[in-house]
């Protein structure tokens, strides 16, 4: 299981390099943010409902 605040950093990194690429899409943010729950909760959850 990776470090919380690293992988928080990461996230927001991703983020910022995400918009400014103007890559940005909903599908990408879901991905990050299963990443993200996978992460918290240590688990995967569906969000693609």
């Amino acid at each position: 299981m990776k470090n919380p605040k690293v992988f928080v950093v990461w996230w927001l990194l991703h983020l910022c390099v995400s918009y400014t690429d103007g890559e940005m899409s909903s599908s990408s943010f879901v991905h990050i943010w299963e990443g993200v729950c996978v992460c918290v909760c240590g688990e995967r959850t569906d969000m693609n409902d």
